[in-house]
């Protein structure tokens, strides 16, 4: 223990008072020694204490304190506070009121107490310094149970999951510590590291073994005379809490934080999984400013240090290392599945893949696994992958178990199907907690014993104690990061999709009936909003769509879509959808603040150069894109062969209002809109929040015109064309009321009356999954004329 102290009264010393006291204190980073038993108000004073904890029932008459000696009401307990209360130059005194109470009674007690207005009572967030508080003559500060966290020096030690370490989230909140330590540099050493673990300060300390009270008082100032390092990390301007720090392992803190200077600087690198923190560190030194530094927290593609990616699509290839080909094979084949398609298959005793190369793991950074697989029997261990002695994530009679090397069984108890598909996830948080995930859900979260780092190749379908995996599997990942549940559920929702491969000739009919689009294409993909409708092209073989999914196809190279990587699917469709939006290319800093956010300059130019130069080589295949960069902006350059769907879009948009504002919309200019929206949204298996933008705007653009032409155009078209157009904007808003209305109607019409119960019960199921709540339409009133 004197070990522990002897810096931080050497740092206290050496600082001075007030020479480099901490300049600002706010109510909120500010310590008091807290009385959670209410016996001698004015000895209590006399210790020093300043807060008080009161516990209040309500009866019909009075609000009684249960936690005082012979239980007073609170009138009374207030009334020797006042009598008592020091008015010298110390800080105001706080009171914690907790209990099931009106607190407009509170309220009414306190202002006939306290009529000279020496108290006030502030919300979370609004927290104001405490030497404004003393300038403005207050006293008292009052504060209600939900405005406070409970936490104890048992609580905090016994803990690695950071909703266990307070009574509630303590973002935003004070926080009121309890511990059993009986003298100053125990409660001092115990604040402290509660403070370190967790990012709060101690605003409350509380004990109920000591003595002396005025050690609480002590132990309170030596604390408020600690410089600290506060913060915030934001991302898209709202607070993102639960954050991690590097070089810290027992350190988790809320979006908002604290943490002491105990030296003459601190280095520090949090961290968030799923996500990039800018500036990723900082370095807080005892002469810098108080104010809050803010970090900011940016999105990373799925594709992030990703260090094995097995698609399984009938050969085995690491497609994070394609060309590592020196993989051992034993006892293994691949089998047509009716939902996934080809797939790998584990069906006799020692059958495994062995990678056959060191892993380059991080194994003090953590680690996400995820794999879909359909195990026909479910022994009492069946391994998925194993990393040496390092760990094995495995299945335990069918419930997803991670096995640590101290044979320490991580196990949760949600039994996965045999013979039915299943996607596993698990994120791995060294020395922290080990996080379960089924199907895109997040169903346990459980302390992580220790790991110790094993530089052996990974295996695929068994580990060192030879836990054989029956059955089939596919799309094995594992990434050196931690990845979000956000990330994990839109891992599940891109690979829930994958289908058996269709046959050679539907894939020709449906590049027959895309080729069957119209559009005007200039050799540099620009489009102006001012452009006068003309007669569209058709039948062209080479296309490439982004309504529906990703798809290149050329005459030459056939569907040329696996040879694009996530990351250059994007760039590609951005550079495309951004030129279709606005009519011009893309300037450099926009391109780089989409992909490359938070980087150093030249590290996003490096990255920015190596990522375009590998798309243009792709590209080249195709015959007919590339990317050109002109007048310090991006193109994508098109001959006159190639179709472009966002392109079509764009120009039957045009033609649909040019013609509602003649004759009416024509069924065939209608019909080819129709055709061309009928794969849904764009992109739908990428999920940024610049894709997002696009997506949005096109919902919207969808919405309007459809109901312009129903409204407009509606009489004419007949039930057929109707039920269709209504579909459409089901399919890019399925929670739109009145489109709803459009088809039930339709429907009805029609006489399909079924159908029409079928899509009311369809959306009220939608509607119930989203808002949690009842469609509060009925049926009928839809139908009603």
């Amino acid at each position: 223990m004197r070990k522990i102290l002897l810096p931080i009264l050497f740092y206290l010393l050496s600082i001075g008072v007030p020479a480099h006291a901490q300049y600002k204190l706010w109510v909120d980073d500010f310590v008091f020694a807290c009385e959670n038993e209410i016996t001698n108000i004015e000895s209590s004073f006399y210790n020093g204490i300043n807060a008080f904890l009161l516990e209040i029932e309500e009866n019909e008459t009075d609000l009684i304190v249960t936690n005082a000696k012979d239980r007073p009401t609170i009138a009374q307990v207030l009334s020797a506070i006042h009598q008592h209360l020091p008015f010298n130059n110390q800080e105001p005194v706080s009171l914690i009121i907790s209990g099931n109470f009106n607190q407009d009674r509170v309220h009414q007690v306190l202002d006939i107490e306290f009529h000279d207005k020496l108290y006030m009572h502030h919300a979370r967030d609004e927290w104001p310094t405490i030497s404004a508080i003393k300038n403005e003559g207050y006293r008292i500060l009052t504060f209600f149970e939900q405005e406070i966290v409970f936490t104890s020096e048992e609580q905090i030690g016994r803990s690695k999951l950071y909703s266990e370490r307070f009574s509630s989230d303590p973002l935003g909140k004070l926080v009121l510590f309890q511990t059993t330590e009986n003298n100053e540099n125990a409660v001092l050493r115990a604040s402290i590291q509660m403070w370190k673990q967790t990012g709060k300060t101690p605003n409350f300390i509380c004990a109920t073994s000591i003595g002396n009270r005025s050690v609480l008082r002590q132990a309170a100032d030596s604390l408020n005379r600690l410089r600290r390092f506060r913060g915030e990390i934001k991302y898209n301007g709202e607070l993102l809490n639960e954050i991690y720090w590097r070089h810290e392992p027992d350190r988790i803190t809320p979006a908002r934080f604290s943490l002491p200077l105990t030296g003459q600087q601190q280095f520090l690198v949090p961290y968030k999984n799923g996500y990039r923190l800018s500036p990723p560190e900082m370095i807080h030194h005892g002469a810098m400013e108080d104010e809050p530094r803010i970090f900011t927290a940016h999105d990373i593609f799925l594709e992030d240090k990703l260090i094995y990616d097995f698609a399984f699509d009938g050969e085995i290839t690491n497609n994070a290392e394609p060309e590592w080909n020196n993989i051992i094979k034993k006892e293994i084949s691949f089998i047509n599945d009716k939902t996934r398609g080809k797939v790998l298959y584990f069906s006799t005793d020692d059958s495994y893949i062995d990678y056959s190369k060191e892993n380059e793991l991080d194994f003090e950074a953590p680690i996400s696994i995820a794999a879909w697989i359909r195990p026909d029997s479910l022994p009492r261990f069946t391994s998925i992958m194993g990393l040496g002695s390092a760990f094995s994530f495995k299945l335990f009679r069918g419930n997803p178990d991670l096995t640590a090397a101290t044979i320490k069984d991580h196990v949760i108890r949600t039994t996965i199907e045999r013979s039915n598909w299943s996607h596993l996830a698990v994120v791995l948080n060294p020395v922290r907690t080990v996080i379960f995930f089924i199907n895109g859900e997040k169903v346990a979260e459980l302390a992580l014993s220790e790991i110790k780092p094993s530089g052996q190749s990974l295996v695929i379908g068994n580990n060192i104690w030879g836990e054989q995996f029956y059955g089939a599997m596919d799309d094995l990942k594992i990434w050196n990061r931690g990845l979000s549940s956000k990330e994990i559920a839109l891992l599940y929702q891109e690979e829930h999709n994958k289908k058996k491969p269709i046959s050679g000739w539907t894939i020709g009919f449906l590049l027959t009936i895309v080729a069957l689009g119209i559009i005007i294409l200039r050799k540099r993909i620009s489009v102006s909003a001012t452009t006068t409708p003309k007669a569209r092209v058709s039948h062209k073989s080479n296309m490439l769509q982004l309504f529906g999914s990703f798809q290149i196809h050329t005459q030459a190279q056939g569907d040329m879509s696996k040879a694009f990587s996530p990351l250059l699917r994007q760039i590609l469709s951005y550079l495309v959808l951004r030129s279709a939006e606005v009519g011009d290319g893309v300037n450099t800093n926009k391109l780089t603040d989409t992909f490359w956010p938070g980087m150093s300059k030249d590290k996003a130019k490096e990255n920015r150069g190596a990522n375009i130069k590998k798309l243009r080589k792709v590209l080249a295949e195709t015959g007919g894109l590339k990317v050109v960069y002109e007048n310090r902006k991006w193109f994508i350059e098109t001959d006159d062969e190639f179709s472009i769907d966002i392109l079509e879009y764009v120009k039957s948009k045009s033609i649909l209002y040019k013609e509602l504002e003649c004759n009416g919309v024509t069924r065939a200019s209608l019909c080819e809109l129709l055709d061309l929206l009928e794969r849904g949204n764009i992109l739908q298996n990428m999920h940024h929040e610049w894709v997002d933008h696009f997506k949005n705007k096109i919902s919207n653009e969808v919405d309007i015109l459809l109901s312009q032409i129903y409204h407009s155009e509606g009489s004419k078209l007949g039930p057929e064309i109707n039920t269709r157009l209504a579909n459409t904007i089901l399919l890019f808003d399925n929670l739109n009321e009145q489109a709803l209305k459009i088809l039930i109607r339709e429907l009805m019409t029609s006489g399909k009356h079924g159908q029409a119960q079928q899509a009311y019960k369809a959306f009220a199921k939608n509607y119930r999954v989203l808002y949690g709540e009842a469609f509060e339409i009925e049926y009928q009133d839809l139908i009603a004329p």
